[in-house]
């Protein structure tokens, strides 16, 4: 009778995952934080050995194909969103990491789901064992920090470096990933970014429903405005690929399935902006305005540049006559 299995560890490393980031906050704890590095330890052991496990054994399972990825970005997650929340650095630094953590997590297990496995590349190894470093040199500053409080500025620069380097790798290994993907693969990921998970479809103004797919977005990013403006850079470069990988395929400058660019666009019209249902109502309104109209230099872009950089480029500007208003509204006549 087998007692230990692989989806066992993997689910008892789901309630490691929780308890990491609770013990990282009980400051009172005794020992703190060792009880938390002792469990995070003995998670990134379960996570190799029910690997191991499962390929020794013949022991592989459906459960467990999509279980432990999740597990596994559940628990890294959860300690870099801790160390954030508790100042070790910004969480400005840990988006781009649950960005390409989610989105290639998802993308595996879509594909899964229709029998095409795609294996883990080196940079993918390397991505995890950089993370796992960056995390124990921020558990070695929070220990040092007690005891040496001269080695502050020290620290802080080193939990700085491990967080730049965890992003560079992580990054990195994100577009070696989708690089692998077949040419099919990649023009199906790039319809779905395209026309925003087919609500570029709607049979009734699917340029409005674009601009109002970007809402949360803007609402999530926008407490933060350095984080908004790192998501509109990233959402821009997908926006770019998507609309030249479909608009050649549509045969098409412009085809009328593409919305992500209203997306690109609505997030331009609120950087710097402070959030309220008042900025909030003025910025839709006045995006679209300028989205349709066109003004000068909007209808000049559409004709110079084609395929993904046009259908980008104008919805931008279209934002960025958008904002200005806003700003003006804002100073003038306070919304």
């Amino acid at each position: 009778m087998k007692i230990i299995t692989p989806n066992l560890l993997t689910m008892l490393r789901f309630f490691m995952a929780i308890a990491v980031p609770i013990l990282l906050f009980q400051e009172r704890t005794l020992n703190h934080p060792w009880f938390s590095i002792f469990i995070f330890t003995l998670a990134i052991i379960t996570d190799w050995y029910d690997g191991h496990l499962a390929r020794t054994k013949n022991l592989v399972s459906a459960f467990g194909k999509i279980a432990d990825p999740i597990a596994d970005k559940f628990l890294i997650l959860g300690v870099f969103f801790s160390f954030a929340c508790l100042g070790i650095y910004s969480v400005f630094w840990v988006i781009p990491i649950l960005i390409r953590e989610v989105v290639v997590t998802v993308t595996r297990l879509v594909l899964l789901r229709k029998g095409e496995v795609i294996p883990a590349e080196k940079a993918g190894k390397y991505k995890v064992g950089i993370q796992v470093g960056s995390i124990y040199i921020s558990f070695l500053s929070l220990i040092l920090a007690r005891y040496f409080d001269h080695l502050t500025s020290v620290l802080q620069v080193v939990n700085y470096a491990g967080i730049f380097f965890a992003n560079v790798i992580t990054i990195y290994s994100g577009i070696l990933f989708f690089a692998a993907l077949s040419r099919e693969t990649k023009e199906k990921i790039a319809y779905q970014i395209a026309t925003v998970f087919k609500i570029g479809y709607a049979k009734i103004a699917p340029g409005t429903w674009g601009s109002l797919s970007a809402l949360p977005l803007v609402i999530l990013f926008g407490m933060h405005q350095f984080i908004l403006a790192a998501a509109f850079l990233l959402v821009s470069l997908a926006a770019i690929w998507a609309g030249t990988v479909v608009s050649s395929k549509e045969k098409d400058e412009d085809p009328g399935i593409v919305v992500i660019d209203e997306v690109c666009g609505m997030m331009m019209t609120f950087l710097w902006i402070p959030l309220g249902w008042q900025t909030i109502l003025a910025g839709f309104v006045l995006f679209r305005l300028f989205d349709i109209w066109k003004p000068f230099p909007i209808s000049l872009i559409e004709r110079k540049f084609h395929k993904g950089y046009g259908i980008v480029l104008d919805d931008v500007f279209a934002g960025v006559y958008a904002n200005i208003i806003l700003q003006l509204l804002i100073h003038y006549a306070p919304l």
